[in-house]
């Protein structure tokens, strides 16, 4: 009996049983459709951004500049832990380490393309 299955797909998927089976289940419908749809363009646009090469991503942040919002970051997040220990750690860095991580954020000169 093919209601009885919807029914129960309705029930297992933790939505609410309509009380009129004829009207409420058609807009039940539609609605959990427009939501698996939104779902759907959500997780196509992560994979999208999953398969961009470093090269790719690296064009996204030119011309960003991180000065720019530091005063916005202290405002929002200054008070937690995770803000205090990298503000800690970023202290403690030396000209040698900045470049490390300066270098480890650059594409590859050469070998493969990734």
């Amino acid at each position: 009996m093919v209601c009885a299955a919807a029914y129960c797909q309705i029930r297992s998927a933790g939505l609410r049983i309509p009380l009129d089976p004829v009207g409420e289940l058609s807009a039940l419908l539609r609605r959990h459709r427009g939501a698996l749809a939104d779902k759907r363009a959500r997780l196509d646009a992560m994979l999208a951004a999953n398969e961009m090469q470093p090269r790719d991503v690296r064009k996204l942040f030119e011309g960003f500049r991180h000065d720019d919002f530091a005063d916005e970051v202290r405002e929002r997040w200054s008070d937690t832990d995770a803000y205090k220990e990298s503000a800690r750690r970023a202290r403690q860095y030396g000209k040698q380490e900045w470049e490390a991580i300066r270098s480890e954020s650059e594409p590859p000169t050469s070998g493969p393309p990734s």
